[in-house]
């Protein structure tokens, strides 16, 4: 090797490291940028299953239960919410009929609920406070 030729064997060296270290640097940054997001962003079922959670303590020892569900502004379809929350109710089965003696009505607000339940003549068992119940009705359950 010439003396010429060592300056630029030594740039191309140390270029090569700085490249090799800034990609390593990038490789942990994205990482912990994606464990964060992992901790931080919940999915779509994580609010209701936060707005649920004290029904999975009323339906503990209850094998099934009717279903009734209000959407409105702003709430899913009748479909998409059956099925998020009977993942979240789960090992408890929803029926979509008013085949059982307690029914699971979830309402845009508690004012809705209780006077549904009212009008069915019903008995309102437990309340969240926001438009989730659990109505007791006398029936063929």
């Amino acid at each position: 090797m010439t003396e010429a030729e060592r300056p630029t064997a030594r740039a191309s060296t140390g270029l090569t490291l700085l490249f090799a270290t800034l990609c390593l640097a990038l490789v942990i940054l994205h990482s912990r940028h994606v464990a964060f997001q992992a901790r931080t962003t919940a999915d779509s079922a994580t609010p209701l299953e936060i707005r649920l959670a004290p029904v999975r303590e009323w339906l503990e020892e209850r094998e099934s239960v009717s279903y009734v569900y209000r959407h409105g502004p702003g709430r899913p379809g009748k479909g998409e919410r059956f099925f998020r929350t009977q993942y979240v109710v789960a090992p408890t089965v929803l029926k979509r009929r008013l085949k059982s003696d307690q029914v699971l009505c979830d309402f845009p607000s508690q004012a809705e609920l209780e006077a549904y339940g009212r009008a069915e003549g019903w008995t309102l068992l437990h309340s969240t406070g926001d438009g989730v119940g659990l109505f007791h009705r006398e029936g063929d359950g």
